[in-house]
């Protein structure tokens, strides 16, 4: 009985990362570079331009087409809004499969210049 739980237990756990790749149409670590520009209101909007992206595991594609834009708002972020320009921003961006879900994006870290 212990040998088949056993054998039970390691056979879910291999197909647990492939049940939460089949869930997801891209999961990617994405890495950017702050940017900052004066608007008409005399306030700084803060960006990232991106500039690459890695898949965030071995089990997830990370396709993502030339050209396409990727857009997201995050709410104010005291990381990136008092990070200096040209500081070096990564994020894990997840999308499901399912149209019915929001992709997410997840700030990992600021490197500060």
């Amino acid at each position: 009985m212990k040998a088949m739980t056993a054998i039970l237990t390691t056979a879910l756990l291999a197909l647990a990362p492939l049940s939460q790749a089949d869930e997801l149409a891209r999961d990617c670590i994405m890495e950017g570079t702050v940017k900052k520009k004066q608007t008409q209101n005399a306030d700084t909007a803060v960006y990232v331009a991106f500039h690459s992206a890695e898949p965030a595991t071995d089990e997830t594609g990370c396709r993502l087409d030339r050209g396409r834009k990727l857009h997201f708002k995050e709410p104010k972020n005291a990381m990136i809004e008092s990070a200096p320009e040209g500081s070096k921003v990564r994020y894990r961006y997840t999308e499901p499969r399912d149209s019915d879900q929001e992709a997410k994006w997840q700030l990992i870290d600021v490197s500060m210049q």
